[in-house]
């Protein structure tokens, strides 16, 4: 799932989020992630109604594109090692 408020974009994962910006012809030039505590990316104001118009996108408001983005952050990543199966 996409959130947006119109100015920020945020998703349930990091991954499902560069793939939709990708998708939508959003550059990596927006994304305000490393390092920061609210992973997201920028809205460009030319692709607003193109995001706001997708099925995936929930528009809401900004207080919950920071909770959002707080837990898109404490999803723990898993490697392949990982989620081996132990001999």
């Amino acid at each position: 799932m996409i959130y947006t408020d119109g100015i920020h974009m945020v998703a349930t994962t990091e991954k499902e989020l560069h793939r939709f910006a990708s998708r939508m012809g959003i550059g990596r030039h927006w994304y305000e992630g490393i390092g920061k505590r609210h992973p997201h990316y920028d809205l460009p104001s030319k692709r607003v109604a193109m995001v706001v118009n997708q099925p995936e996108v929930e528009v809401v408001h900004s207080r919950v594109i920071v909770v959002r983005a707080k837990c898109m952050v404490m999803v723990p990543r898993t490697s392949k090692a990982r989620s081996s199966p132990t001999p």
